[in-house]
């Protein structure tokens, strides 16, 4: 009696060990599928393909998606290798003890639309028992010619990615390298970055959460600009929370210095704000098809069903003196009201603007240089001397800097320039003048 209990537990014990990487690959399968659930339901990610072969060892995944704003695609090949103890380093998690529910090398290959391979790299997945997953990232160096006139150079960059499939969040750090991005005379180049974020999906299954993005350098030449704009030390912050029926966004940056030709900053910030965005019309939205049309209904409601509110700051010290502005706006009102009046008489906010006047003089020139149809565009542009050049861009500063200030668009304070806005009940004030709107559309 005793060898046929011993026999029958030692077959049962057999059956188990034999059929739990089948197990395994059940499992690891469904949370494969979880992750991809949860990339699509943020919006900007769509699955065109999703092919899943099981086996009892181990199991292969082919994945095609494809980004929003992205005219390509991107591939990715997984080999998964089922728990407890994948066999391709099975001494590894026998000695640290530490059973996996797969091991999943994946390799991605960004596809430009006409099915060139623009780049390439290596994730590694650990799928522990609890279904959390850790990614190793792993992409080389990067350098593409988008089309004639676009390049794009940058990487590696590695780091790493964890998933929390029953709160459907992401979070990680990935380190990025120098990378440098041109389109034909335009040029930005970065220097190390790193990005830290937590993302996770709201009631509605929409993407909330925060990130920080730090660069230790931007590097900005405009077309026609001698000096490049040059930033050092750029942190950017933002968050999305949900509260009740609405949502709300944020946006914080921080330069340690910057400079461009003459104008020097440091420090300086900044911040973005958008309250109680009503959460059911940016679901919808959420979820509306890129190249769709957008409703107009829910574009309303977005502001009006929780009276959103929105709010601007800038803050820098510059050695022309402080640049400083603010800006607040709010819907009193409106509960979903498409009518045009309606809101404009709900509408209340101010913007105020104080500004150096060389920050306002080298900004003019920096547009009026980027216009495709503006001083570059005259035939006799490059027959032009540096100097001349210089001396045309300085008198279409001075001629348009006036012509704001003789529409009431600046008001000039000293040396440096003012502009004030302000809207309350429908009636519109310009740097402390009304403001007849249909003087506008004449």
């Amino acid at each position: 009696m005793k060898k046929l209990i011993l026999i029958t537990t030692l077959i049962a014990l057999l059956v188990v060990v034999a059929s739990s990487p089948y197990w395994f690959g059940v499992e690891a399968e469904r949370i494969y599928q979880e992750q991809l659930s949860s990339l699509e339901s943020a919006g900007d990610i769509t699955v065109l393909d999703n092919r899943f072969n099981r086996g009892w060892l181990s199991s292969s995944a082919l994945t095609t998606l494809s980004v929003a704003d992205f005219e390509g695609k991107i591939v990715a090949e997984h080999t998964i290798e089922h728990g407890p103890i994948p066999v391709s380093d099975p001494s590894k998690h026998l000695l640290s003890l530490r059973p996996l529910q797969a091991l999943i090398r994946s390799r991605l290959s960004v596809l430009d639309s006409a099915g060139a391979n623009l780049s390439s790299g290596s994730l590694l997945t650990e799928v522990n028992i609890d279904a959390t997953t850790r990614t190793q990232v792993n992409i080389p160096r990067t350098d593409v010619q988008l089309d004639p006139f676009t390049h794009f150079a940058g990487g590696p960059v590695s780091g790493h990615v964890d998933f929390e499939p029953v709160a459907a969040a992401w979070s990680g750090v990935l380190n990025f390298s120098e990378a440098s991005w041109r389109k034909g005379k335009s040029r930005v180049e970065t220097g190390p970055a790193v990005l830290d974020f937590h993302t996770y999906a709201g009631s509605t299954g929409l993407a909330l959460g925060d990130s920080t993005f730090t660069f230790d350098s931007v590097e900005v030449r405009f077309v026609g600009s001698e000096h490049p704009v040059v930033v050092g030390g750029l942190t950017i912050h933002s968050s999305a929370e949900e509260q009740e029926q609405g949502v709300s966004y944020l946006i914080n940056g921080r330069v340690e210095t910057a400079g461009f030709d003459d104008i020097r900053v440091q420090p300086g910030s900044w911040k973005l704000s958008a309250g109680r965005l009503d959460l059911g019309s940016l679901t919808r939205l959420n979820g509306v098809d890129v190249d769709s049309a957008l409703p107009l209904n829910d574009l309303i409601g977005l502001v009006t069903k929780q009276s959103a509110q929105f709010g601007a700051a800038l803050d820098m010290s510059t050695n022309s003196g402080p640049l400083t502005g603010r800006a607040t706006f709010s819907l009193d009102g409106g509960d979903g009201s498409a009518n045009m009046l309606v809101l404009i008489g709900g509408l209340i906010g101010k913007v105020e603007l104080d500004m150096p006047g060389p920050v306002v003089e080298r900004a003019v020139g920096a547009a009026l240089l980027q216009d495709p149809d503006g001083l570059t565009a005259h035939p006799a542009w490059d027959s032009l001397t540096p100097q001349q050049q210089g001396e045309a861009v300085n008198i279409a500063v001075a001629a348009t800097v006036q012509s704001w200030i003789d529409n009431n668009f600046l008001t000039r304070q000293g040396p440096n320039y003012r502009f004030q806005a302000s809207i309350s009940k429908g009636a519109i004030r310009l740097n402390n003048k009304p403001v007849d709107l249909l003087s506008l559309f004449r």
